[in-house]
């Protein structure tokens, strides 16, 4: 191989190694995991380094649209196929509805974030997880009121903890000991009732969970005595060429929603 080639083939492997190690670094320090994310092909290719400050996207556009080849992070498209958890402009203004209701102050805060660069990751990071939250809500409040109200609950009392250590800070720095005294006492009764909601939190998914696994117990008995089809089901299936999709077991019952931890600091 000539040296002209040697040095061009050299120029373009340092390129891609330091476009995907620059990559990598952004996924793991910014993008929030997903279970339902697939990893994006990489192209086998030189590209050009990755910007050292993110550039926001259009007013009124998903910030999340913006994140690298196919849609990476939470956009639409994630590994060739479309990501469940995506979101748009429509479903922030849902979501900010519902903390307009219930979680203020933190609204406040993500409304207040409007810088570049980490300031901006921030506010996609904390929109993202408020979309998670509010969607979780949602989704139980149709075949689990109760947990929905638990949880709906929850997000009021850390909004509520997170405001009153603000005002402590500042009450701390101002060295008002009269106020940071009146402000402790608010704060730990606060603390106190979430304490109590998350511990009903728990037990009402736990009755969720029972109630799932009773389903699946009764599922694999059925599924169990009608072993013997199955199997002539499966072989038919196979010696006919038709798709094999059916593995000896009935359709899942429908999974609970996903709990959603929620912070009190955004």
């Amino acid at each position: 191989m000539s040296e002209p080639m040697k040095h061009q083939k050299l120029v373009v492997g340092l390129g891609l190694a330091g476009a995907l190690a620059a990559l990598a670094m952004v996924v793991r320090a910014e993008i929030p995991a997903s279970d339902d994310a697939s990893p994006t092909p990489l192209p086998m290719a030189a590209a050009p380094a990755a910007p050292a400050t993110p550039t926001p996207p259009p007013p009124g556009d998903n910030p999340f649209r913006m994140m690298g080849p196919g849609g990476m992070g939470p956009g639409r498209w994630m590994g060739g196929r479309l990501n469940p958890n995506a979101w748009g402009p429509a479903d922030w203004d849902e979501t900010a509805a519902f903390l307009k209701d219930h979680s203020p102050k933190r609204l406040e805060v993500v409304n207040n974030l409007q810088g570049e660069g980490r300031e901006f990751m921030r506010k996609m990071r904390l929109q993202n997880f408020f979309v998670t939250t509010y969607r979780n809500i949602q989704r139980l409040k149709k075949d689990d009121p109760d947990l929905a109200d638990a949880v709906t609950r929850r997000v009021e009392l850390e909004d509520a903890v997170f405001g009153l250590v603000g005002q402590f800070r500042e009450a701390k720095k101002k060295g008002d000991t009269a106020k940071q005294s009146s402000l402790r006492q608010d704060l730990s009764d606060k603390v106190s009732e979430l304490v109590d909601t998350n511990m009903k939190e728990r037990q009402l998914r736990i009755v969720r969970l029972e109630r799932t696994l009773k389903q699946e117990r009764d599922r694999l008995e059925a599924d169990t005595k009608s072993r013997d089809q199955f199997v002539e089901k499966r072989l038919s299936n196979l010696l006919d060429g038709r798709s094999d999709d059916d593995h000896g077991e009935a359709p899942p019952a429908e999974a609970p929603a996903r709990s959603v931890v929620g912070s009190v600091q955004p």
